[in-house]
């Protein structure tokens, strides 16, 4: 119906809407390649950027396009922008951008998402990636996303690989995730470990 009415807006978030929830709910695997996690990324990006009165810029640097076939655990990338986006540039989204790096690096996949928004302390850092919940934390802090990715990589690669956060407040906040380089996308979860 949006088509046939001529409006584009609501015909792209249906859409990304439909494509978003088509991979994640018909998808079982725990496991998906870095271009696929990048193309849920893409539709979120779709849906979300008509809540903000600016634009926001999203950004990806490929190193390697090779890396895009890299597999990566589903849904570990989309809640560290969208807690960019919503936490970190804020509601008006006026000059906001969100960088989304991938690139190897001793013999690791690593994964970027900066933005250029509020940023953080470093006791919010740690209230943020520490295990317990903090009542002094402000509630814009209390997303389990960038929490609960972290548990996910450690638990499923070990203590090596995980989530770092880099910030500074007023200027920018920038969340690195470290995966061991997994190409073949013929093998099970279980063969992985």
């Amino acid at each position: 119906m949006a088509k046939l009415n001529g409006v584009p807006n609501i015909e792209e978030v249906s859409g990304s809407l439909i494509e978003l929830m088509r991979g994640l709910l018909g998808n079982s695997n725990e496991f998906l390649t870095l271009r696929e996690e990048l193309d849920y990324v893409n539709s979120y990006i779709s849906i979300v950027k008509y809540k903000y009165l600016e634009p926001i810029e999203v950004h990806t640097q490929i190193e390697d396009d090779a890396l895009l076939d890299c597999r990566v655990l589903k849904l570990m990338l989309q809640p560290l922008v969208e807690n960019a986006i919503m936490h970190g540039i804020g509601p008006s989204g006026e000059g906001g951008f969100v960088l989304i790096r991938v690139y190897a690096e001793h013999q690791e996949l690593r994964i970027e998402v900066t933005d250029n928004g509020r940023g953080m302390t470093q006791d919010q850092i740690d209230a943020l990636l520490g295990a317990a919940d903090r009542e002094d934390m402000p509630s814009r802090f209390s997303s389990m996303g960038v929490r609960n990715a972290n548990e996910r990589i450690v638990r499923m690669f070990g203590e090596s690989y995980g989530l770092s956060l880099y910030s500074e407040p007023g200027l920018y906040t920038k969340v690195e995730i470290r995966f061991p380089q997994i190409r073949n996308s013929d093998q099970s979860d279980q063969e992985v470990v």
